[in-house]
């Protein structure tokens, strides 16, 4: 859990804690899309993650992907948002 949601629940408890993230489809040449394997419940997800404080949505997709994937990034803006 990252540091920054370890703080917000010393301050809120159980109540519902909103948090953005990105979520990023990566596809080949072949238009194959890249899905991992969670650790959790060993489902598929696309690579992503929380944002963490003063990142853009950018900033996090490309921090995200880096880290769960090794490969190097950049997203050039955000395709689609949702709330």
């Amino acid at each position: 859990m990252p540091e920054y949601m370890k703080t917000m629940r010393r301050y809120i408890g159980t109540r519902p804690l909103l948090l953005c993230g990105a979520s990023v489809m990566i596809f080949d040449d072949r238009y194959r899309v890249l899905m991992l394997k969670r650790a959790d419940n060993r489902g598929r997800c696309f690579p992503g993650g929380l944002m963490e404080p003063g990142e853009s949505a950018e900033e996090t997709a490309g921090r995200e992907v880096l880290g769960e994937t090794g490969l190097a990034v950049k997203i050039p803006e955000l395709l689609w948002g949702c709330s």
